[in-house]
């Protein structure tokens, strides 16, 4: 795949994965992991625009890319972060659309899976789809922890946080389950495996 290439696919699979947060998971309270579901989360309190929370809940960890991933790849990874932050803005300031308020279990589900759709697509074109991605490839580089089971920490610290912030359990279990849907998604995408259970 060349560079071009590489950069179409971040492009459609950030747009995938923005119309899965803003569509389906922040307009029902639903916190993935990784920047977009820490956004959710404090975007409670803070009221700020989400795509640019997201920005900037990912832009110092961009200074990280240029140090622990290739230049192209830093680059690339730039590219996706912006897209996905504009793309976000796009949808709720510009078209003034706040997503579909539908039941938290399709939700969680449909919004995951669009997730989980738009980030192994950026993944083929060997591309972090955000920061939280960078920090996972450094601790994995420098300890015995694989980075596939970094994200899942993280992405359980930010589901338990959407629990206590929005005081409601269902959250944290819908939240949960939109973090299990997109890992099924990437493992069926990448690796082609369908499997129900870890």
């Amino acid at each position: 795949m060349n560079e071009v290439e590489k950069y179409i696919y971040v492009l459609f699979g950030a747009i995938i994965l923005s119309i899965g947060v803003a569509v389906f998971l922040a307009a029902n309270n639903i916190a993935l992991g990784g920047p977009p579901g820490l956004a959710i989360v404090l975007n409670y309190y803070l009221k700020m625009q989400l795509g640019l929370l997201m920005f900037c809940i990912s832009a110092p960890l961009i200074l990280l890319c240029f140090k622990y991933v290739n230049k192209k790849s830093a680059f690339r990874t730039i590219f996706s972060i912006c897209i996905t932050s504009f793309t976000v803005d796009f949808i709720y300031e510009f078209l003034g659309y706040k997503g579909l308020i539908i039941d938290q279990f399709y939700a969680s589900i449909i919004g995951g899976s669009l997730v989980g759709l738009g980030i192994a697509i950026v993944i083929k074109s060997d591309t972090a789809a955000g920061g939280l991605a960078v920090i996972a490839k450094i601790i994995a580089n420098n300890s015995e922890i694989k980075e596939s089971n970094i994200i899942i920490i993280m992405d359980i610290v930010i589901v338990i946080l959407a629990g206590i912030i929005f005081d409601d359990l269902r959250i944290a279990l819908y939240s949960l389950l939109s973090v299990y849907a997109c890992l099924k998604v990437i493992d069926l995408i990448l690796f082609k495996r369908v499997r129900f259970l870890w």
